[in-house]
């Protein structure tokens, strides 16, 4: 490839050393022929080097070369430039490739990258207002103000995140102790982007922090400070006495030399991107991106100086350790609490932790090897001390586990039976007892004294632990639990062996923030945007992966990004900050209900905003931002909630939280799903809600769903079908019923498309009707392969109708999913399908009409779950249990009546002109019953407007 290399290095040699682990090559030390790798293509072999040809017009043509295709474009490496520069690319672009990449077809799995791992990129705006909150709201738990008002404080921590307020005039607003503990809390923080993606968001933080520092220490002396003190600890922990000194002052030196002669946000980046910011991404791609963002922000802060080392670049650190590529979803279940109490095993982790942070730090080839070198036999030595100590005292300690689990029962059995023991004594001296009601009472505590005595010599065995465990039963089951528990820390040792975090193509099938970043006690901020991917997608292989990970969130009907909030609020310390955005469904859907336990119940909610089905991604996805605090308080608490329902307020999304937001109190959010409204509406729907009867017990219980068949192919037939069936056998007209489908079910009538259903009980003799038998003879297999009603009955349908002869009542018929409630009476003795429901009532015209009104349209949308936003074309999904559920208002005689003759107007022509008329009477006569204010009404209007 090169025929130059002399002219080759004499160019290179104008080139500072810029290091980074992310320009590496990629080729491993050993060859091919010794097991060895070649993917950078690199070769020392001068028969491969003719092989290789890479003609100098693919970078210098004119028309199609690099070079001149690059010098089109205008270039910026700030990734904070302001909106109005006009500039045509920046670092922010390396995003969009990162989504092109992941849309890119892969012929080896016959999709894209993208839709195997729900991955999308967060739009700028969004990153910034997620950053802003969740970085305020943990440095408001850190530091606190001195006047004690945390409002302004608030206020005042937003400024420092304020692109727009640039100018450094902190001292204004922060006192001397206030700006030193934010300093301080900054330096102590760590967060977490559990998806990092192409580190969107690490960078987001990166930046925010970058311009608070700035702003409070704009001469980096207290940060300066705090970067040795961090030095001084460490080398006391990591040396020897003999030789802490001299590392600590090359330490310190070089600290000094970092803020000295480089510019002053460049120490503030690089002492944040060390101790403070992490990313995780299941796709070594991501991470590689992710690095190159942050190499170019640490580039962009130095300045080339030809009189100086290097021309005064230094070398960027090497960020294998702060981005890895791992499946955050997958932990290790070997914790402190199982094997790592031993002090061998604990000075091991601390020199595989320091020779990683040696390694972040290495300047040249040769150093990084070393470092990489080292840990590898660090893993290795830990993960055989990690086998061999379970070993040694597995049995034993599982053992005395069993034992004192034993106790405990023993324990409570002993205190229940001597409460019945004295229960039944009181009984018996309270009333005047006969000689038979004395013995057996005698009896009764003569047995109860039996069983104390039994169970304390059983307690007296257990207390000598040395005998317990040695008791045949105990101690088996002690050997069982051991060998299970040794097979489990064998293979994750193993792990922790083979995870090598230098390979830049390898990923890791599990994730631990102690053995990856050294982070032991939790992050205190957790951000993202996880992936969104069905779990039952693809033969349930996700559902499969994660099914045995612990997960109180997992359904299998569920979504990954469930999982992930469950895992992000573990990850967190006792009272981090999580701040996502996901899709909304889980806020309504079935499956959604343990994440909003799991939120509502045991966190403490901040913010949520919900865009509805706006364009935040490409996708349609449906997003919703959560940020919530890993503590529970006992005071009832309240949280931020704004609708965002205009695509112009994206990219204003703070601005728009604040002036439009209103405050919910968790408690009015219910498990059975969220309604994200204001007091006024939940006052509303919940006076709707009080009034009346619910709709199950107002007609009885006499709700049901559509005929179930189990194979709509064979049932279903059309005109032509039943004529010849009639002719062939007139006993057949017997079974054939007009048949409507889902989709035929509109609002006041139905659009019959003139199908019949063969109506087949289970209990049919099929025999006596020839001719519908030979029609379902030739669907016989498939209807044999129902799991119901069995062979014996394959002709009959799925599921046996008992209530089959009130399909030829008059009745009320509404459908199961749709924008708006389809419903109307039907007097046709019409069969439903199964997206169907019938509703059996005295009075079908007057409750017709409330169940159709623009009221009750309101509350539907409000509270049942739906496909999408119900109020911009998302379907309403109205299954049997939630209408039964809807409240109806009592009414007399003369309001039935009204209500009744306007439907039953609408309903006598199919294109009635006065509909619209009608309609608006009908709902004013609905306002009324439900004892609506005019203030309320006009809130139902304006929603239509």
């Amino acid at each position: 490839m090169l025929t130059k290399h002399e002219e080759l290095k004499r160019l290179m040699k104008q080139t500072p050393f810029i290091n980074g682990g992310l320009f590496d090559c990629l080729d491993s030390e050993e060859a091919t022929g010794k097991g060895g790798y070649r993917l950078d293509c690199f070769s020392d072999n001068n028969k491969h080097r003719k092989l290789l040809s890479v003609p100098n017009r693919l970078f210098f043509d004119d028309q199609r070369g690099l070079f001149p295709l690059f010098n089109k474009y205008k270039f910026t490496v700030e990734e904070n430039t302001p909106i109005e520069q006009e500039v045509a690319l920046d670092p922010e672009l390396l995003g969009k490739v990162f989504e092109n990449l992941l849309a890119a077809y892969n012929p080896a799995t016959s999709g894209t990258a993208r839709k195997q791992t729900g991955s999308y990129y967060t739009p700028r705006a969004i990153v910034d207002y997620m950053v802003d909150e969740a970085l305020v709201a943990s440095l408001a738990e850190k530091v606190k103000p001195t006047d004690g008002d945390s409002k302004f404080w608030q206020e005042r921590l937003h400024y420092l995140l304020d692109y727009a307020d640039a100018c450094n005039d902190a001292k204004e607003l922060f006192d001397e102790k206030e700006a030193d503990g934010i300093v301080r809390a900054i330096s102590e923080i760590k967060v977490l982007d559990p998806a990092a993606g192409s580190g969107a968001f690490p960078m987001g933080v990166l930046h925010k922090l970058t311009l608070a520092l700035g702003k409070l220490d704009p001469e980096n002396k207290c940060w300066r400070e705090l970067q040795k003190k961090r030095a001084v600890k460490e080398t006391e922990v990591a040396y020897s006495e003999q030789k802490d000194r001299a590392v600590r002052d090359a330490l310190l030196q070089e600290i000094s030399d970092t803020f000295e002669r480089y510019s002053s946000d460049f120490g503030r980046k690089l002492y944040l991107i060390q101790n403070s910011i992490f990313g995780v991404d299941i796709q070594p791609v991501a991470c590689q991106i992710a690095k190159l963002r942050f190499f170019i922000s640490l580039a962009i802060e130095q300045r080339r100086d030809d009189n100086q080392e290097n021309y005064g670049i230094k070398p960027l650190p090497n960020l294998e350790t702060r981005f890895v590529a791992a499946d955050t979803l997958i932990g290790l279940q070997l914790t402190q609490r199982d094997a790592l109490q031993s002090a061998e095993i604990r000075t091991l982790e601390e020199q595989l932790q320091q020779n990683r942070e040696r390694h972040f730090n290495a300047g040249t080839r040769r150093k990084k090897l070393e470092c990489s070198r080292k840990d590898r036999e660090l893993r290795s030595s830990l993960a055989e001390i990690l086998k061999t100590h379970y070993q040694r005292d597995g049995v034993w300690q599982e053992a005395l586990q069993i034992n004192d689990k034993v106790t405990r029962t023993l324990t409570a059995q002993l205190n229940k039976y001597n409460a019945q023991i004295t229960a039944t004594k009181q009984a018996t001296l309270m009333v005047d007892a006969n000689p038979r009601e004395t013995q057996m009472t005698d009896e009764k505590v003569a047995k109860l004294e039996q069983k104390i005595t039994d169970k304390q010599k059983l307690a007296q065995l257990i207390s000598k632990r040395d005998e317990a465990v040695r008791d045949n039963e105990i101690w088996e089951q002690a050997k069982f639990a051991a060998e299970k528990k040794n097979e489990m820390i064998h293979a994750e040792a193993q792990k922790i062996a083979a995870w090598d975090p230098y390979d830049q193509n390898a990923k890791a099938d599990w994730f631990d923030a102690e053995w990856m970043f050294g982070v032991t006690d939790g992050f205190d901020v957790v951000i993202g945007n996880p992936p969104y991917a069905q779990l039952q997608r693809d033969g349930g292989r996700l559902g499969n992966l994660y099914k045995n990970c612990n997960y109180q969130t997992f359904t299998r009907m569920g979504d990954i990004y469930m999982l992930f909030y469950e895992r992000g609020l573990n990850l967190l310390t006792s009272d981090g900050l999580l701040c996502y955005i996901t899709s909304n469904k889980w806020m309504r859907t079935g499956y959604g209900k343990s994440i909003r336990k799991l939120l509502a119940q045991t966190t403490t909610l901040r913010v949520v905003v919900d865009f509805g089905e706006l364009p935040v991604f490409e996708a349609g996805t449906d997003p919703t931002i959560v940020l919530t605090q890993n503590n529970t308080s006992t005071i009832a608490h309240h949280c931020t909630v704004a609708v965002i329902k205009d695509a112009a307020d994206i990219i204003r999304v703070g601005e728009v939280v604040q002036q439009q937001g209103f405050v919910v109190a968790v408690t009015d959010l219910s498990t059975d799903g969220w309604t994200l409204e204001s007091p006024a509406v939940l006052s509303l729907l919940e006076k709707i809600r009080g009034t009346g009867k619910l709709l199950g017990k107002y007609v009885q219980g006499n709700i049901y769903y559509g005929v179930k068949t189990g194979y709509n192919e064979a049932f279903v037939i059309d005109e032509a079908t039943k004529e010849l069936l009639i002719t062939q056998d007139p006993k057949s007209a017997e079974l054939i019923k007009p048949w409507l489908r889902g989709r035929d079910i509109k609002k006041w009538r139905a659009e019959w498309s003139e199908d019949y259903l063969l109506f087949v009980q289970h209990d049919c003799k099929i025999d006596s009707y020839p001719a519908v038998k030979k029609h379902l003879e030739k669907f016989k297999l498939r209807l044999l392969e129902r799991s119901t009603p069995g062979p014996d009955k394959w002709f009959a349908i799925q599921a046996n109708t008992t209530y089959h002869k009130d399909f030829l009542n008059p009745k009320i018929v509404f459908n199961e999913t749709s924008k708006e409630l389809h419903a109307f009476v039907d007097y046709e003795k019409l069969y439903i399908n199964k997206t169907g429901f019938i509703i059996l009532a005295p009075d079908n015209g007057y409750l017709l009409g409330v169940m159709n009104s623009k009221m009750m349209d309101y509350y539907y949308r409000h509270t049942f779950p739906a496909w999408g936003d119900p109020w911009h074309g998302g379907r309403v999904q109205f299954r049997g249990d939630r209408m039964t559920a809807i409240p109806i208002a009592a009414a007399d005689q003369n309001q039935r009546r009204q209500i009744a003759q306007r439907v039953h107007k609408i309903m006598e022509a199919s294109q009635n002109p006065e509909t619209a008329k009608l309609e608006t009477e009908i709902d004013q006569l609905v306002y009324q019953l439900y004892a609506l204010t005019d203030e309320q009404i006009e809130t139902i209007e304006k929603s239509y407007q």
